[in-house]
């Protein structure tokens, strides 16, 4: 398959002509991820921080990934917490209506 070709291949070691196009092909073949992966944001973002990168980087192990992604979701949770805080919703039976307020709930048979 490599046969002939110029460049540097991880499966036979013939250096590939176009190793900037083979790199990413590898990665999706190798992590089973789709073609689409490739045009993501957050991809393109990662690439470039790798490409402005001076010493290499530096991947975090697993433990401190799952730690970052649970403070991540955390936070997230805490913030969705507060914004629903803000929010009350009171339902009035009598006319079938919803309401939303900013303030605290007050009795809509009280008003």
């Amino acid at each position: 398959m490599c046969k002939g070709a110029r460049g540097s291949c991880a499966v036979c070691g013939v250096r590939r002509v176009r190793p900037t196009l083979s790199v990413p092909i590898e990665w999706l073949v190798a992590t089973d991820q789709p073609i689409q992966a490739l045009q993501h944001p957050k991809f393109r973002e990662m690439v470039d921080i790798a490409a402005r990168a001076t010493n290499g980087v530096k991947i975090p192990k697993r433990q401190a990934t799952r730690a970052e992604i649970m403070r991540t979701f955390k936070n997230h949770l805490t913030r969705l917490r507060n914004t629903l805080n803000r929010f009350y919703v009171s339902y009035d039976f009598t006319n079938s209506r919803v309401g939303f307020a900013t303030t605290k709930f007050t009795d809509a048979s009280t008003n």
